[in-house]
């Protein structure tokens, strides 16, 4: 396996971490996004969950606003993974402010949720914790975006101009 491109440039195949992340990002663009904003959209629609109950309008327009950011969200990563495979120099700053944004969006619907749950502790609960753990791999994974060498070296297309010795 290659470790270095033509330009003695680190390709992405040289880290475990940077091949996981990828991974992750092909699955979020091809299948869990996709899956995700079918329900918000199947929601607003129908006006009913997947248990075939009526979800009232305050959670309709909560599906249509969350389920707009999620779409936005969801053009934010397909650019980040083209530059994030493209190795440009533009994913070190894309890819934290992704993950970051997803999380904000996240704390959002959940806290509109919890807002809207009209007491029933078991769903408060459900929803916290789902939101929580995922939260928590969203702040390491931003911290080894902005702390790892490796990453700033491996993001350097177009190449900087070489001076003229």
């Amino acid at each position: 396996m290659q470790s270095f491109d033509e330009n003695g440039v680190p390709t992405i195949r040289r880290s475990i971490p940077m091949v996981l992340f990828g991974w992750a990002l092909l699955v979020n663009l091809f299948y869990l996004f996709p899956r995700m904003l079918a329900q918000y959209a199947s929601w607003v629609y129908y006006g009913v969950d997947e248990s075939g109950a009526d979800v009232g309008p305050q959670w309709r327009q909560m599906s249509v606003v969350i389920g707009g950011l999620w779409f936005t969200q969801y053009i934010v990563v397909a650019v980040t993974a083209y530059a994030f495979f493209n190795r440009r120099r533009a994913a070190r700053r894309l890819v934290p402010a992704m993950l970051i944004a997803s999380m904000a969006i996240s704390v959002l619907d959940a806290a509109w949720c919890i807002s809207l749950a009209a007491g029933d502790q078991g769903f408060i609960a459900t929803t916290i914790l789902s939101t929580a753990a995922p939260a928590l791999f969203t702040v390491a994974w931003t911290m080894y975006f902005l702390l790892s060498k490796r990453f700033r070296e491996t993001m350097v297309y177009p190449l900087e101009a070489q001076p003229l010795v």
